[in-house]
């Protein structure tokens, strides 16, 4: 809108294509400091930084080890510049984005079980909590007292802050601390309902806090009362990238419930997500229940992993353990050997035991290279040694024999990016033996 003219002026991807708008998916605008107008967009478009001179829009986030190709694949839900000019960008799968706005270089802090940052306070410190608790959480070596710190950096926040709107964000925060990390589940619980309620809330944010209370539902075994969380979101947000998160999360509950046949029915529709991780989790889930449970033999052993999995889920690490053994004591040629395997590398990993699950996922990468978790296998070993084990020349070799070996996988744009990143330290001749350039 044109203040002095009076006027709107319509910009589109039909309209405008040779001023380069990438799409017509926006999801935010953001006016900076340098009074630059920057882009948000949904699905594969991610960032575009307006011109008003010539009127143009240029792509500002790539993939930096692929400088030369298409946008980088995220969706930006938010945009904000901190005091101290700091350039934060809220997404999807990428978690919390922080970006050089000459230069185009970002840092990413995401934390695997809630990537999506979809809304900003005004307080530079709550963007620091966000960022302290990614970074903590990202690679489990954590302490009891760092969460403890965590905890009580969110609280002293809480006090500092006299604005609803600034408090929501924190309360998020803090909610989801106490459920997953901490345990305190019936704190958890009300934190999450306050948020349900809270003033200014938009309604993907509420969205997005019934979610989480549905997986507090889940911790407390209350299933059925999580099923309607997720279904409300779903019937809610039925074409957003939300309402197929809710409908994995329904499928998965019915999977942890033993209703296979429902479960699968509901990930057909997912297989095509415009999320590539819900997709793929999907995929994945989809393979384990029919490679598994259309055998007479073992539906019961299917029915205890499932069990197992959400024994897992609710962090009862013993009982899960024991459920799985009892699938091998009762059946010892039953077909869920990687899978089982896997979910001890879970256990191993949740209990911070990483010596014992580098070995389960070594198994897995040795004896069963063609199954589907081989790939996960390798990429999750190669983390392993990166962050826990601090052993970057052996994590250096399994990213490289994932971008050889499993070219199709879905953790080939990350490890290539962390393979480039080893092998600028090499020597020439090392990088010469190596086919790098």
């Amino acid at each position: 809108y044109d203040i002095q003219a009076n006027r709107f002026e319509r910009f589109s991807k039909e309209d405008s294509p040779s001023k380069g708008m990438s799409s017509n998916n926006v999801r935010c605008l953001y006016e900076d400091s340098n009074k630059d107008l920057w882009i948000g967009y949904f699905g594969l478009d991610g960032l575009q930084k307006y011109n008003a001179k010539d009127q143009t829009f240029t792509t500002i986030l790539y993939d930096q080890e692929e400088k030369d190709s298409s946008p980088l694949d995220v969706t930006v839900w938010d945009i904000f510049e901190d005091s101290q000019a700091n350039f934060w960008l809220g997404t999807d799968e990428y978690g919390l984005i922080l970006l050089d706005r000459n230069t185009g270089v970002y840092q990413v802090f995401r934390e695997n079980n809630q990537n999506k940052i979809s809304f900003f306070a005004i307080s530079s410190k709550q963007l620091i909590l966000t960022a302290l608790q990614n970074k903590i959480f990202s690679n489990a070596n954590y302490t009891d007292e760092d969460l403890r710190e965590l905890k009580a950096r969110y609280l002293n926040t809480l006090n500092e802050i006299t604005g609803l709107d600034g408090k929501a964000p924190v309360l998020e925060g803090l909610a989801y601390l106490e459920a997953f990390y901490i345990h305190n589940i019936d704190t958890a619980e009300i934190l999450y309902n306050q948020l349900l309620n809270y003033p200014g809330m938009s309604q993907k944010q509420v969205a997005l806090n019934k979610i989480q209370l549905g997986d507090i539902y889940m911790l407390k075994n209350e299933i059925w009362d999580a099923s309607l969380l997720y279904m409300q979101v779903e019937k809610k947000f039925k074409h957003d990238i939300i309402g197929s998160q809710a409908k994995f999360k329904n499928a998965k509950l019915y999977y942890y419930s033993g209703d296979f046949e429902w479960s699968q029915n509901q990930l057909e529709g997912l297989k095509a997500s415009t999320s590539k991780l819900i997709a793929n989790d999907a995929i994945e889930l989809s393979l384990l229940i029919t490679d598994n449970y259309n055998m007479d033999t073992t539906v019961v052993n299917m029915v205890q992993f499932a069990q197992a999995d959400l024994l897992i889920f609710q962090n009862k690490l013993n009982e899960a353990s024991l459920k799985l053994d009892s699938i091998n004591d009762r059946d010892p040629n039953h077909s869920l050997s990687d899978e089982i395997l896997y979910k001890r590398y879970e256990i191993a990993y949740k209990k911070q035991e990483f010596e014992k699950a580098k070995r389960f996922l070594e198994i897995i990468m040795v004896s069963y290279p063609e199954d589907i978790l081989a790939d996960n296998a390798i990429f999750k070993l190669a983390e392993l040694e990166e962050n826990q084990l601090n052993q970057s020349k052996a994590a250096f070799l399994l990213y490289e024999k994932l971008l050889f070996d499993y070219p199709g996988s879905l953790f080939v744009v990350e490890a290539r990016k962390r393979y480039r990143k080893y092998a600028e330290t090499l020597s020439p001749t090392e990088k010469f033996s190596r086919g790098i350039k």
